[in-house]
């Protein structure tokens, strides 16, 4: 259990540097045993343990070992920040000369041993537990036993540490772990063949050019096919002889999230690779830009208009067709019955007639949620011309807004790689009735570091709730960003768009804050 928590808190305090966690992963899983790896790696995909302890029943149990009444243990809670770190901290120090059990004693033993137990047992045995443990340990046993538990990597991350340690391709990793959920155990020995030539691997990615397209002397706006880009980093959409794989520039596998598009892309043809993008929130469509492979056959030189055409063939296949049941088992095409919408749906063309009409459309990029245009040449250019073959990127520029700092969190330790301020800033917009949380940031190292900055925000703190601290609204930033998105998580109404730190700006006033309503204005219209 101890070198398990010593690696959350390192996982944790590297948040944000993948590289830096592979390499904690490999080391760690390299130094275990199989069933301490597996274990660990039972946690880290949060499969999580059965739900062993209500939150309630902890609080319970906590006052009673504290001698705390309710409510004191109720502002404990709100000043350690969670109701697993405070029920650490006041319940009994462990024992001289404790015993340090390995994790999978805690996972496959002891969770379940709780969870069984009668009530008037699980306090003398939560006892028993609080006295072999530090307070960081029973911190992280209060999150796992009461389903607060989060893992602070991704799985990308996991499986490209699997991956450097067992010599397998990454995204077979992931796949057999996500999509097969095969013991997780077989992933970590060497010697352990994995079969792979089922897994819908994705095709090597390479990032498009970015920039302006060339002058129009140089290549009219007839040559390019135009299309919104509404990300720089598009998805690939593979149908294997295993099944459907969807999988980001970053090598995630998508699977999950994504059910309806799983299932018709379950009825393209095996050996088809589709490149696009995920819809907007919610809406479960996957925007088709062209086709990759068909059939296992390489197409990403063909020209725009004969990969427009093999999208339309191959999504005109993969469309439902509304069927009904004789009452026999048989099934028939029924012509009055409503197809099932399409999830599968190619990108539209536009077409402008000169390049100051492009440029038009790309001002106006925003408004549709795109983040600019997606140029491809009509016809492939010939070997050794100068030009760009396309596709070419021609992004948008950035927006900005002024908002204002409104809380801060400091995490629990700064990155060891020098790239984090160790800092969580909260920035706010204004509205008719006070302000909104717009965006969470880094801040860096370079603009909390400022000596006048830094002063007011020490002088001007007005709450403590757990680790965030509170501030007026006195001190206002320039956010620049790429987009606004509406969002029912978020109190705002809406979601920035890669949205990044640009500059502080100590002569505005907070009236000249940005308002929520204006922010909203530079959101795409929501769908009637």
């Amino acid at each position: 259990m101890k070198a398990f928590t010593r690696l959350i808190a390192a996982l944790r305090s590297c948040h944000g540097t993948p590289a830096v966690q592979e390499t904690l992963l490999r080391d760690h899983l390299a130094s275990l045993e199989i069933a301490e790896a597996e274990a660990t790696l039972h946690l880290l995909l949060t499969r999580g343990l059965p739900h062993s302890l209500h939150p309630t029943r902890l609080r319970q149990l906590a006052g009673e070992a504290s001698g705390l009444s309710e409510w004191l243990v109720a502002e404990s809670e709100k000043t350690a920040g969670s109701l697993a770190e405070a029920a650490s901290l006041l319940t009994p120090p462990p024992g001289p000369g404790c015993r340090s059990h390995p994790l999978a004693h805690w996972v496959t033993r002891r969770a379940g041993e709780l969870a069984l137990a009668p009530l008037n047992q699980q306090a003398r045995q939560l006892r028993e537990q609080w006295s072999e443990l530090d307070p960081s340990e029973r911190c992280l046993w209060h999150q796992l036993l009461t389903g607060g538990f989060r893992s602070p990597v991704k799985t990308t991350t996991l499986a490209r540490s699997i991956a450097r340690l067992s010599g397998h391709r990454a995204e077979a990793i992931a796949w057999r772990m996500l999509a097969s959920r095969v013991p997780v155990g077989e992933l970590l020995t060497p010697a352990q063949t994995l079969d792979t030539h089922e897994v819908p691997f994705p095709e090597p990615y390479s990032p498009w050019p970015r920039g302006e397209p060339p002058p129009e002397a140089e290549s009219p706006v007839s040559d390019w096919v135009f299309e919104w880009l509404w990300d720089p980093a598009p998805s690939q959409l593979v149908r294997g002889p295993g099944g459907v794989a969807l999988w980001s520039a970053e090598g995630e596998l998508l699977n999950g999230a994504h059910a309806a598009v799983m299932e018709a892309a379950a009825r393209l043809p095996d050996g088809t690779t589709l490149q696009g993008w995920i819809d907007l929130p919610g809406e479960g469509h996957f925007l088709v830009h062209q086709v990759v492979k068909a059939r296992g056959c390489d197409l990403v030189r063909m020209s725009g208009t004969e990969r427009r055409g093999v999208v339309a063939a191959l999504l005109t296949a993969a469309t439902r067709s509304p069927m009904a049941s004789s009452g026999q088992g048989e099934l028939f095409m029924d012509p009055l019955a409503t197809p099932s919408p399409p999830t599968l749906l190619a990108t539209t063309p536009l077409t402008p007639s000169s390049w100051e009409e492009a440029r038009g459309l790309l001002a106006s990029a925003h408004r549709q949620g795109a983040v600019g245009l997606l140029l491809t040449r009509q016809t492939p250019l010939p070997a050794g011309h100068p030009g760009p073959a396309g596709p070419l990127a021609w992004e948008a520029p950035e927006l900005s807004c002024m908002a204002a700092l409104t809380s801060f969190e400091r995490l629990p330790d700064e990155r060891e790689d020098g790239g984090g301020s160790g800092l969580r800033w909260t920035l706010a917009a204004r509205t008719p009735t006070g302000w909104l949380p717009v965006a969470t940031l880094d801040p860096g190292r370079e603009i909390p570091s400022i000596p006048e900055l830094q002063g007011w925000i020490e002088a001007q703190i007005s709450g403590r709730h757990g680790p965030v601290r509170t501030l007026p609204p006195g001190q206002l930033f320039e956010i620049r960003f790429k987009g606004v998105q509406h969002s029912r998580r978020h109190k705002a109404g809406l979601q920035l768009v890669a949205p990044r730190l640009a500059r502080w700006a100590p002569s505005h006033t907070p009236g000249e804050a940005s308002t929520v309503e204006a922010l909203l204005q530079l959101a795409p219209p929501i769908p009637r």
